[in-house]
C-alpha cells in the first residue's frame, strides 16, 4: 500500500483538482478542512462558489472513494476566505476514516 500526503494546500477562488503525487494510483483521499468552508464536486465539472457540495471545517474528515471520484474531484472556497486543507492519498482502501463534527 502506498500512502502519500499533501499538507497546507490553499483553496482559493479558482477550482483545484487533487494533485496525486507520482508513484501512486489513488483510490481514496482523506481530507481535513482546517479553516474556511469549501465546495466540492466529483462529477467532472469544476466546483464553483455556488455549485457543489458544501463542506465546512467543523464537519470532521471528508473522504473521497474510488478512481473516478478522485480523478474528477474539484474544490473551491465557499466564501471570500481561502481554506487550508490537508490531504492523504491512499493506493487502496486501507487507511482511516473518522466521521462526525470536530
Amino acid at each position: 500500500m502506498a500512502i502519500k500526503k499533501q499538507y497546507n494546500l490553499t483553496v482559493a477562488d479558482t477550482a483545484l483538482n487533487f494533485t496525486v503525487p507520482a508513484g501512486i494510483t489513488c483510490t481514496k483521499a482523506v481530507m481535513s478542512i482546517e479553516t474556511a468552508a469549501i465546495r466540492v464536486a466529483c462529477d467532472g465539472t469544476a466546483a464553483t462558489a455556488t455549485n457543489g457540495v458544501l463542506v465546512t471545517n467543523a464537519q470532521g474528515l471528508f473522504v473521497v472513494h474510488g478512481l473516478e471520484a478522485v480523478a474528477n474531484f474539484s474544490m473551491i472556497r465557499d466564501t471570500s476566505t481561502s481554506a487550508v486543507v490537508n490531504i492523504t492519498y491512499f493506493e487502496d482502501q486501507n487507511g482511516f476514516e473518522i466521521l462526525g463534527a470536530k
